[in-house]
């Protein structure tokens, strides 16, 4: 994996203050790293770790975690919601477009990537710890995101999410790239209603 560090640019969200982190994972490490972490903050407490399975790509592929705080949409939420965003392509050749759900495991019996949150119990005021779970955004309704690698016969993910509550830790397995937010239920999207403005004119 490379260090994009060299293209950080805040105001264009590739840095630490909005995407946390740009990197790509190169398809020739894959036997010696199995895994390759792209991290990034939330506010100083909350960290977001994604584990790219690279020997799961048959390219290049770039991932980007984007802080979606800034964004149109509005959840109760444990944290921001983010993007796991995945390009392939390289340097030498323009990378490509965003390729939307773009499957981090696409053969039955690859190892799923693995997304870490570590959080702090300041993060969870009104929320249920032993209730979290990470969703993701499947067109507009959100899912449970380990669910994204299938289920058994019984109904329950075949890679279950685990839960290291005295540690504040929570490790989520994912197959695809989407929209994730942290949550103690399925998230609700927060309408909001704007009254008009009426000015009088004084008599």
């Amino acid at each position: 994996m490379h260090d994009e560090k060299h293209i950080i640019n805040n105001n264009m969200a590739y840095g630490l203050l909005q995407v946390g982190a740009a990197s790509y994972v190169d398809t020739g490490v894959g036997e010696e790293q199995p895994y390759e972490p792209i991290s990034y903050g939330q506010g100083g407490t909350l960290t977001v770790t994604l584990y790219a399975p690279s020997a799961n790509l048959d390219a290049i592929a770039r991932f980007d975690l984007r802080d979606m705080a800034s964004s149109s949409l509005s959840i109760v939420s444990v944290g921001n919601p983010f993007d796991v965003v995945a390009v392939q392509g390289s340097d030498d050749h323009d990378w490509g477009d965003p390729i939307a759900g773009f499957s981090l495991r696409p053969e039955v019996g690859d190892p799923p990537a693995v997304i870490m949150i570590d959080y702090t119990g300041a993060d969870l005021t009104g929320f249920n710890e032993d209730q979290l779970s990470l969703y993701r955004l499947n067109g507009s309704n959100w899912e449970q995101a380990d669910r994204t690698c299938g289920v058994d016969s019984l109904g329950m993910p075949v890679c279950a999410l685990q839960r290291f509550l005295s540690d504040h830790l929570l490790a989520v397995p994912i197959c695809r790239a989407g929209t994730f937010v942290l949550s103690d239920e399925t998230p609700t999207e927060i309408w909001r209603i704007f009254l008009p403005l009426v000015l009088k004119k004084a008599p």
